[in-house]
C-alpha cells in the first residue's frame, strides 16, 4: 500500500510539473483575450440561422476559454437574441472542447500535430453538428424555442464554479483591473476539474495492471469505447483533460483513443447535460452527441492509422526521475493559487454564514 501511495504521489507531481508552466501562460493569453471579446460581442456576431453565423460560431468558440457549464449562459443569451438552434449548438460544441489556455498546454504534452488536430476537430464537428441542426430544422420547417430564464437558473445548479464567471461578463472594471478579474475568473473555473483530473491521471497510472494495458492495446476498438464512454460523464474542463488522456496512452491505450478522450471529455458532463437539453432540445443534443462521437472516432482511426507516437518519457518511473526545479516551482505557483482561490471562497462563505446567524 505504502508503495501505491509512493507513485500516486510521484504521477501527480510529474503530471503537474509537465502541464504547469504551459497552463500558467495559456490563463495569462486567455485572460487579455477576454478583456477585448465580451459575451456581448459574441451574442452580436451570430444572430440568425444561416450557415454563414454556424461558421461564426465555431470560429469565435474556439479560442474561447469556457468549460462545458460556463458556455451555457453565453448559449441562453444567443437563444434569447434570435439566434438559431444551429450557431447555438456549433457554439456549444466547439466552445469547450478547446480554447487559447488549452492549446499551449496541449502542445507542451502531445506535441504539435496533436495540437493542431485538436483544434481542427473541435472546429469540423462544430460545423457539422450545427449545419445538420440547421438542415433538419429548414427541412421541418420549425425551430426550438427554450425559457431563457430556465437554462441561466439550470446553468450554475451543477456546481460548476462558473458563476465568477457570469457574474464578471456583466461588469466593465477598467482595463488595469480587468486582468487580474479575468485570471482568478478563470482559475477559479479550472482549479477544482484540474485536481480531480491530475487526481484521476495518477490514479489510473498507479493501480492500471500492465496486463490491462497490454489487452486494450490489442483491442483497439473497445478502447475507443471505453475513451468515449469514460469522457462523456465527466466534468473536465479542456485543460483538466490533459493529465487523464496522457495517462490513459501511458497506461496501454492508443494514441487515438486517448484523443477520443482529449475531444469528447471537456464537451460535455452530466452536469451540462440537462441544461443542454433545455436550450437546444432533445433531438438537437442527439445530433451534437452523434457529430461528436462519430467525429472523433473518426479522426482516432486517422491517427492510429498513421502510426503516430509521442515520447513517454514525460512519465519516467519513480527511481528515473529527479526533480526538475524550474517546472515544480510553477507547480508551486498553480498549487498556491488554488488555494488562495478555495480559502478565499470558504473564508467569504463562513462570512456570510456568521451574518446569517448574527
Amino acid at each position: 500500500m505504502m508503495a501505491y501511495g509512493l507513485e500516486f504521489w510521484h504521477h501527480f507531481w510529474v503530471l503537474l510539473d509537465a502541464i504547469a508552466m504551459y497552463m500558467l501562460l495559456g490563463l495569462v493569453i486567455a485572460s487579455i483575450l477576454r478583456i477585448y471579446i465580451s459575451d456581448r460581442f459574441i451574442v452580436s456576431h451570430m444572430g440568425g440561422n444561416t450557415l454563414g453565423a454556424v461558421l461564426k460560431a465555431s470560429l469565435l468558440g474556439l479560442p474561447l476559454p469556457l468549460c462545458s457549464c460556463s458556455v451555457l449562459p453565453i448559449a441562453t443569451s444567443l437563444k434569447k437574441s434570435g439566434a438559431g438552434n444551429g450557431p447555438v449548438v456549433s457554439f456549444l460544441s466547439t466552445t469547450p472542447m478547446t480554447g487559447v489556455d488549452s492549446i499551449i498546454p496541449t502542445y507542451g504534452v502531445f506535441g504539435g500535430l496533436i495540437t493542431v488536430l485538436r483544434v481542427l476537430v473541435s472546429l469540423i464537428i462544430g460545423l457539422l453538428a450545427g449545419i445538420i441542426v440547421g438542415f433538419v430544422e429548414r427541412l421541418r420547417g420549425e425551430r426550438v424555442l427554450v425559457q431563457p430564464s430556465e437554462a441561466s437558473v439550470g446553468a450554475c445548479s451543477g456546481g460548476c464554479q462558473c458563476t465568477a464567471a457570469a457574474e464578471s461578463s456583466r461588469q466593465n472594471p477598467p482595463k488595469s483591473q480587468a486582468f487580474g478579474q479575468n485570471f482568478l475568473d478563470l482559475m477559479g473555473d479550472i482549479a477544482k476539474p484540474l485536481v480531480i483530473g491530475l487526481v484521476l491521471a495518477a490514479l489510473l497510472l498507479s493501480v492500471w495492471p500492465e496486463q490491462y494495458g497490454d489487452f486494450v492495446s490489442q483491442h483497439v476498438l473497445l478502447s475507443y469505447g471505453l475513451a468515449l464512454l469514460l469522457g462523456l460523464p465527466l466534468y473536465v474542463c479542456s485543460i483538466s483533460v490533459i493529465p487523464v488522456a496522457i495517462s490513459l496512452y501511458a497506461a496501454g491505450f492508443s494514441l487515438g483513443a486517448a484523443f477520443i478522450f482529449l475531444t469528447a471529455a471537456p464537451a460535455v458532463s452530466m452536469v451540462s447535460l440537462s441544461v443542454l437539453l433545455r436550450v437546444v432540445g432533445l433531438r438537437n443534443l442527439l445530433i451534437f452527441l452523434a457529430c461528436l462521437a462519430v467525429g472523433s472516432i473518426v479522426f482516432a482511426a486517422v491517427i492510429d492509422g498513421m502510426a503516430i507516437e509521442i515520447p513517454l518519457q514525460l512519465l519516467p518511473s519513480a527511481e528515473q526521475s529527479p526533480v526538475r526545479w524550474l517546472p515544480r516551482l510553477f507547480s508551486f505557483v498553480l498549487i498556491a493559487l488554488c488555494l488562495y482561490l478555495w480559502v478565499g471562497r470558504f473564508l467569504a462563505c463562513f462570512s456570510r454564514q456568521s451574518r446569517g446567524c448574527a
